[in-house]
């Protein structure tokens, strides 16, 4: 439940503001910038008969900011974008080959990347990524123990 305070606040030329609508306002916009979207699906694909994308997103943080995610922003220069602020971490693609933009976001800091794959009707693949000696990678896992069969774009 969100608990709106209603404090009166007095400024200088005397008029009355409410803390209650600057508080809806942050809470609004912090909010907005948090949220992940429900899968993407390419159009005109079936799920049934699809490629299966999933990010390796750490959703462990209890906090705002404090999970380490990867959002999918683009496929194929399709924006994947379902409302302000909201990306998803997973998609529906056709099978063949694709090209995806997608961004590592913790803290306010991000790092991005494109990346191509070669997708199989049928296969969940893994957008996987690390941080090595202050640079970030980003590469596809055919499944979560599978081989490494995608990854930066030319």
């Amino acid at each position: 439940m969100l608990l709106a305070l209603k404090f009166e606040i007095r400024t200088a030329g005397g008029s009355m503001k409410y803390f209650r609508t600057l508080l809806t306002c942050l809470l609004v916009c912090l909010l907005a910038g948090c949220g992940v979207a429900a899968p993407f699906i390419q159009s005109g694909v079936a799920k049934d008969n699809s490629a299966h994308i999933i990010t390796d997103s750490d959703n462990s943080g209890h906090v705002a900011g404090w999970s380490q995610r990867v959002y999918i922003f683009s496929i194929d220069g399709v924006p994947t974008h379902s409302g302000p602020g909201l990306r998803p971490e997973e998609a529906y693609v056709s099978a063949g080959l694709h090209r995806f933009d997608v961004q590592y976001w913790f803290m306010g800091t991000n790092a991005k990347s494109s990346l191509e794959l070669d997708a199989k009707a049928n296969h969940t693949y893994v957008v996987r990524w690390q941080i090595d000696g202050g640079r970030m990678r980003f590469w596809f896992t055919d499944g979560w123990d599978g081989p490494t069969v995608g990854g930066v774009a030319d």
